[in-house]
């Protein structure tokens, strides 16, 4: 899995960390830890959310493992203003998840994906 993935992740977790914010609501889960690997990292999004999406025909991973590959229909139909629906509601998941304010956590993804 690329490398800018796992690093969009890690700047998530840590930014949620430097805000002083549990970085994930299961104390056990690898990315609890603040110096977890980078392969460790990979498989954890290997083994989490991307088999769920290959399932349902939206990413797959090439050959190499380097890289999610989204389905071309699926971004030939993502205009300008589904994007922002679908970010809009990728943030109130998050903060479902962490119990915590939408605009806490749009904060938080804006300044670790830039």
């Amino acid at each position: 899995m690329a490398d800018v993935t796992v690093n969009l992740f890690r700047a998530f977790y840590d930014m949620r960390s430097h805000l002083g914010l549990r970085r994930e609501t299961d104390e056990r889960a690898a990315v609890a830890n603040p110096n977890v690997s980078p392969y460790t990292m990979r498989q954890m999004l290997k083994t989490g959310p991307v088999p769920r999406f290959e399932r349902k025909g939206l990413l797959d991973v090439d050959e190499d493992n380097q890289f999610l590959i989204v389905n071309p229909a699926l971004l030939a139909g993502i205009t300008p203003l589904l994007k922002q629906s679908l970010q809009e509601l990728a943030i109130r998941r998050i903060a479902e998840h962490y119990d915590e304010d939408v605009t806490q956590i749009a904060t938080i993804v804006a300044a670790s994906i830039g």
